[in-house]
């Protein structure tokens, strides 16, 4: 398999989302494509495999419909395929959360992936979809308890303390999870101050 191009549709149809487009030709022989075996499927079949990673920031969640990721495929001549769906937006699950509406929508034309294509031909079966659930973790401080400390002219760390404009001070951030939690790949973000607040004292 060949990547050929990756394109990019930032705000996909006004959802926030950004669409990834993947143009990929197979690199075998015209009748020569090899078969293997598929468990879920429960026998022999053609295919490729894309792998990527992609992120999203805390501000972001809400445009994340349930934490699904969906997929619509197509062959590049645009050729009806066996077993597949018309462009109506949603393959076997029509679950609007998984394949949700575009704006206010309820309709099938206004399916976010509905004409995915864009051809504005939507009555051949010309599309499979797929979808999975991702989830997002998040943390409180009153589930798991975050806690920041400084360090001044006082010695120990505490909520509060005074430093001389010419000395050190540092702080300590604490995570503690709940018990019996388990916590991985944990990023904490920290805002320092601006500057110091200095009180002068007059003669």
């Amino acid at each position: 398999m060949k990547m050929q191009e990756v394109e990019t549709i930032d705000d996909y149809q006004g959802t926030g989302r950004q669409m990834v487009v993947f143009h990929v030709r197979s690199l075998q022989p015209v009748g020569e494509n090899t078969s293997c075996y598929y468990y879920y499927i429960n026998g022999y079949a053609t295919g490729f495999q894309i792998q990527y990673t992609a992120s999203i920031s805390w501000s972001e969640l809400a445009f994340s419909s349930e934490g699904y990721n969906i997929v619509a495929y197509q062959r590049g001549d645009g050729k009806e395929m066996a077993g597949a769906y018309t462009e109506r937006g949603y393959g076997n699950q029509s679950d609007a959360e998984i394949f949700p509406f575009a704006g206010n929508g309820s309709s099938d034309e206004d399916r976010v992936l509905y004409d995915v294509n864009g051809d504005g031909k939507v009555g051949e079966n010309n599309t499979n979809y797929a979808y999975c659930k991702v989830s997002f973790p998040q943390y409180t401080t009153i589930q798991n308890g975050i806690t920041k400390a400084v360090k001044g002219s006082s010695g120990y760390y505490q909520t509060q303390d005074v430093v001389r404009p010419d000395t050190d001070y540092s702080y300590k951030i604490r995570f503690t999870s709940s018990d019996g939690g388990k916590t991985n790949n944990l990023i904490l973000l920290d805002i320092l101050e601006n500057a110091c607040c200095i009180l002068q004292q007059r003669d």
